[in-house]
């Protein structure tokens, strides 16, 4: 009996430990794939982590070159000096390389250049994120007329009265002014763009005067005033390096040779004068002073800069141009082979050798003033002297308006055309705005 007892229970002993042994089995198996559970989740969590890491050392390299367009507003070949342009970077997270290539099937030979970039970001484990934009910069040899105010520094508005017309875009960051109606209201014959919500209509205006359409709440354009960028120490540049640098204050006068004189100021009286040619130069002219520039038609091509002032004291034409009604609206602007820019950074003034002498005054050039003085004025521009125009042929960019009349028939009128060429050959050096990236976009590998 005793014996028999005994057996059982070794039975049972022997039962209980093969249903032990198939859990612990069961257990390993369950732990092995617990472990490949958690080595795949770790190593696609690794993936993850590293991907983000290569994504935004991509667009580290992608914001550091946005950052210095932002800062220099130059064409990129122009910043890096070289084309395609290829920069290489590192972070704590991985490496970057921007590559920045002309976009395809754009020509960049004129004012308005556009880039594709795409920066590609590499994480310590070889995982490769790309991002990508478009960049696109525009001279501000682009506009008839563009502004950041269109009030004078008192605060008073600037309007576009009875009988100005400017022939060409006009962009503005202030709201517009727009005073008569009638046979005589203003006209604008292409698209207008203003960064305000609505228009200020005076005396009977109306959206007529938009003969090329209108579009408000545009973004803003972005103008000078910055004192980490200046376009004029960009044209000093320039003329350090091939072009005609300046001390003090000078008088010009172009001939139709191509030649040039220029005298400088001192005390009250010009010294003698030297001469030049514009082919034996770059096409920049620096002046660290005030500029007078006598009549002159142009032969050549050439940017004029002034720290100061450009005061224009009678016409300034192209030589190409003898004859040519270039306000005729079947003048072929093919005929013209002269660019000049007139850059200064507190006004460009007409103002008559003769004060008395109030007839048309004709400017052929693309006019820029920088920064936040009195913009492109006239001398008596509130006096009545006949209502003259200003037979303007190229383009106008100021930071602040200045005035050249009033709608009340004092000063003069505008007659503002725009010389479309600029668009495809911009005067030398001349400055551009900021640029505006669009486009943006991300794959892997």
């Amino acid at each position: 009996m005793k014996t028999t007892h005994q057996h059982k229970n070794q039975g049972r002993e022997g039962a209980i430990l093969g249903v032990v042994l198939i859990v612990l089995v069961i257990i390993a198996f369950l732990g092995a794939g617990l472990m490949s559970l958690t080595s795949a989740d770790a190593f696609e969590t690794g993936r993850a982590i590293a991907g983000a890491q290569a994504f935004w050392t991509a667009e580290a390299g992608l914001e550091l070159v946005k950052a210095r367009g932002g800062k220099v507003k130059e064409p990129y070949p122009d910043i890096y000096g070289a084309t395609p342009i290829i920069l290489s970077g590192t972070t704590s997270k991985g490496s970057y390389q921007v590559t920045i290539n002309d976009k395809p099937g754009y020509s960049n030979a004129g004012a308005i250049k556009r880039y594709t970039i795409v920066s590609q970001g590499t994480a310590a484990n070889g995982i490769v994120k790309n991002v990508a934009i478009e960049a696109e910069i525009e001279s501000f040899a682009t506009y008839m007329h563009a502004t950041h105010s269109e009030e004078t520094s008192g605060g008073d508005n600037i309007y576009f009265g009875p009988g100005d017309i400017l022939d060409g875009q006009v962009y503005v960051n202030d709201q517009l002014n727009i005073y008569g109606g009638g046979p005589t209201r203003p006209r604008i014959t292409e698209l207008t763009r203003s960064a305000a919500s609505s228009v200020n209509y005076q005396a009977g205006a109306s959206p007529l005067t938009f003969q090329g359409g209108l579009q408000l709440n545009a973004t803003p354009l972005p103008f000078f005033n910055d004192p980490e960028f200046d376009p004029i120490a960009d044209v000093e540049q320039q003329a350090l390096s091939g072009g005609l640098a300046l001390n003090g204050n000078y008088r010009f006068e172009f001939s139709d040779d191509g030649s040039f004189t220029y005298e400088k100021r001192v005390g009250g009286s010009w010294q003698a004068p030297s001469t030049g040619t514009l082919s034996s130069i770059n096409g920049a002219i620096y002046v660290d002073g005030n500029v007078v520039l006598k009549k002159s038609k142009v032969n050549g091509e050439m940017t004029l800069a002034s720290e100061g002032s450009i005061r224009l004291t009678d016409d300034i034409t192209y030589e190409s141009a003898d004859g040519y009604n270039l306000h005729s609206s079947s003048f072929d602007p093919s005929v013209l082979d002269d660019y000049v820019g007139l850059v200064a950074r507190t006004e460009v003034e007409i103002r008559r050798s003769d004060s008395l002498r109030f007839d048309d005054i004709a400017v052929h050039a693309a006019i820029l003033v920088t920064d936040d003085g009195d913009g492109f004025n006239t001398y008596r521009k509130y006096e009545n002297i006949g209502t003259p125009y200003i037979w303007l042929y190229g383009s106008l960019g100021q930071y602040r308006r200045g005035v050249v009349g009033r709608s009340d028939g004092k000063g003069f009128v505008k007659g503002y055309k725009y010389d479309t060429r600029l668009l495809g050959h911009p005067p030398p050096f001349y400055p551009y705005s900021a640029y505006d990236y669009s486009g943006w976009r991300t794959w892997s590998g």
